[in-house]
């Protein structure tokens, strides 16, 4: 379906995005949360010391702040956006298998971790989101020739 501006935007990237800023603000409030903890000893031994709680609580903020702009890239229907979150979608993955790995108790919550980065992936990727980041309307032919 076509808006008076262009391709209306797929439900799909609007949950997409909305899930995205979920995940951002839980990023940032989670680095926030390991720099309150840094005067824990147990807990900074498991991560190499103080230096490496500080690294974790600063990659935590800084990953949060970049997914919640990147956000409002796909709302644009930027196709760097949709490629960004792709990239960090599968590196969570990855992050969640490592985790699992290291801490079989983990393996529900790293499982549901891993349902969601796919169901962003395959909602960016699958069906009317493509032809979206492609700025094509429903009923426009995707080859170029056809227009």
């Amino acid at each position: 379906m076509s808006g008076i501006l262009g391709p209306t935007r797929p439900i799909g990237v609007t949950v997409v995005a909305a899930l995205v800023w979920i995940g951002a603000v839980m990023d940032v409030v989670a680095g926030i949360l390991v720099f309150a903890l840094l005067g824990a000893p147990e807990l900074a031994e498991e991560y190499g010391g103080t230096g490496g709680l500080v690294s974790l609580a600063i990659a935590s903020i800084l990953f949060g702040v970049a997914a919640f702009i990147v956000g409002f890239g796909l709302l644009a229907g930027n196709p760097v956006a949709r490629l960004a979150i792709t990239v960090l979608e599968l590196f969570s993955i990855g992050i969640s298998v490592w985790h699992f790995a290291i801490d079989p108790n983990a393996v529900w919550s790293e499982l549901v971790s891993i349902l969601i980065a796919i169901a962003i992936v395959g909602l960016l990727w699958v069906g009317d989101a493509g032809r979206w980041f492609r700025q094509l309307a429903p009923d426009e032919p995707d080859d170029p020739k056809l227009r």
